[in-house]
């Protein structure tokens, strides 16, 4: 905490930002409330969900892509992971269609390219770490037709895609009005509402929406709405060692 205080006094420190980056607070965000916002990347907006850093950071953020743009090769200081919404992606990897999830590791590198429909992405940036070594790229089909698809209840399924000490990954699929109880782990978790909605003691999760639950109540009963949910879950990460931000900004002269 001292070493980030003193950092945050530098001239390092340009263009910092804070949003929803406190994980001991569960929040939720509904992005359809959030502006898309242009960058200085032509074709490209976005909306910030959580954020804390300064020209590199950890964020998490929806991202729309103009038809057929590219961009040139670059370099996952600090990771990438990613969920194809709409649209397609492609690079030097693989074809990642609608309904993909990507995780690109620490120093992989890709010259990312749009299809001729556009493509939106979720994307969290330098939330991985250098305690657990990850293939450079790791992709996984998360449609209905991947078969590893299991029902765990009446009405719910669930497609588990990445397990290490240090968090999991797993999508889950909730029939209309279905109602059960979810179990959350000291540690925490991230939701996303990839399609659908559902209710719970946060509110209304509409799509496209993300919460953060830190741990602190570790049960709650989750209402899918009318045309049930599909949601992208992340736990058990949030007290997990991450690339250090600090670190990764770059030099800025006096």
């Amino acid at each position: 905490e001292r070493d980030r205080e003193q950092f945050l006094k530098s001239n390092k420190a340009q263009k910092w930002i804070e949003l929803n980056s406190d994980k001991s607070k569960s929040c939720l965000v509904n992005t359809d409330s959030i502006d898309w916002l242009e960058t200085g990347a032509g074709g490209v907006r976005r909306k910030m969900i959580e954020r804390v850093g300064g020209e590199v950071a950890r964020a998490t953020t929806v991202v729309n892509f103009k038809p057929n743009a590219s961009f040139p090769m670059h370099q996952h200081v600090g990771g990438e992971e990613f969920i194809v919404l709409d649209g397609a992606w492609f690079d030097d990897w693989d074809t990642q269609p609608s309904l993909t999830y990507v995780r690109n590791y620490i120093g992989s590198k890709h010259t990312p390219r749009i299809g001729p429909d556009g493509c939106t992405i979720l994307v969290k940036l330098c939330q991985m770490s250098h305690e657990h070594r990850e293939p450079d790229h790791t992709q996984w089909d998360i449609s209905l037709s991947n078969p590893k698809w299991r029902c765990v209840s009446p009405g719910r399924h669930e497609l588990q895609v990445f397990k290490s000490p240090l968090e999991e990954v797993h999508f889950e699929r909730w029939a209309p009005h279905q109602t059960g109880t979810v179990e959350i782990d000291e540690k925490g978790e991230e939701v996303f509402v990839i399609e659908g909605s559902f209710s719970d003691d946060l509110g209304l999760h509409r799509s496209w929406s993300w919460c953060r639950n830190a741990g602190d109540q570790q049960r709650l009963t989750r209402t899918a709405g009318a045309n049930g949910c599909f949601l992208y879950v992340k736990s058990k990460h949030l007290r997990s060692p991450e690339v250090d931000i600090c670190a990764l900004q770059p030099n800025v002269a006096s």
